[in-house]
């Protein structure tokens, strides 16, 4: 009795030990993903204060954010969703008024604007007077291998000059080579080495098969041949 006793108390107590490294676990992890997430949203906030700051010291009270591209002109993911938060957090900041981002992109396409983060003074000018705004803000994104870089300009409408800019580096972290599509292209990298692996075994089994094949028709050949025995 007192060994099962004895036994129970063992299996509680490793059972408890077990539940508490599994929360400790999951403690870690979501901890690890706070810590990811909070980068990137740090970074962004950074940016968003660095233009309010040159917003404000000079002529803007309606502004419209331009998608970011990278140096090439293309936009990008990425870019799309950097111009949605600064939106966002311009909106909550409450200091100007802020051009949706669907409205914006269908007044260029209908006026034929230049849709990229690299917008030149003329489209600038244009859409000052379309819209109604006093600046704008656009610009680039940059890969810098283990990090991205993004430059902001905002533009002034009136003189389609740059009066302001701000620029922030964001590690590239989980999220970020999510954002830009890297975990993409990683499975991509990796199936295309599976389906290369896959292809040379076939090929080694194919070949291997073929000389095995080889062989036992020269086998044959010979094992048809005439008997011969000499003596002295």
């Amino acid at each position: 009795m007192f060994k099962k006793i004895l036994t129970l108390i063992v299996l509680i107590i490793f059972l408890g030990i077990n539940i508490l490294v599994y929360a400790n676990q999951q403690e870690n992890s979501a901890n690890e993903s706070s810590q990811v997430g909070d980068k990137l949203d740090n970074a962004l906030s950074n940016l968003t204060n660095q233009i309010i700051t040159s917003i404000s010291t000079g002529k803007g009270n309606k502004i419209a954010v331009i998608e970011f591209s990278d140096l090439d002109g293309n936009v990008t993911k990425f870019g799309k969703y950097i111009a949605e938060e600064l939106i966002t957090r311009f909106f909550m900041a409450r200091m100007f008024e802020v051009v949706e981002r669907q409205l914006l992109n269908k007044v260029m396409s209908e006026q034929k604007l230049s849709v990229t983060g690299l917008i030149d003074i003329d489209s600038a000018k244009e859409l000052g007077k379309i819209l109604g705004v006093d600046a704008i803000v656009s610009g680039t994104v940059t890969d810098l291998g283990s990090s991205i870089k993004i430059n902001a300009r905002i533009i002034s409408t009136e003189t389609g000059s740059v009066f302001g800019a701000a620029q922030t580096k964001i590690i590239k972290d989980a999220v970020v080579r999510k954002l830009i599509g890297e975990e993409n292209e990683d499975k991509i990298d990796v199936a295309k080495k599976d389906n290369e692996n896959k292809t040379k075994e076939t090929e080694k089994k194919d070949k291997s098969e073929q000389e095995e094949q080889l062989s036992a028709k020269q086998t044959q050949k010979f094992q048809k041949g005439l008997k011969a025995e000499y003596f002295n």
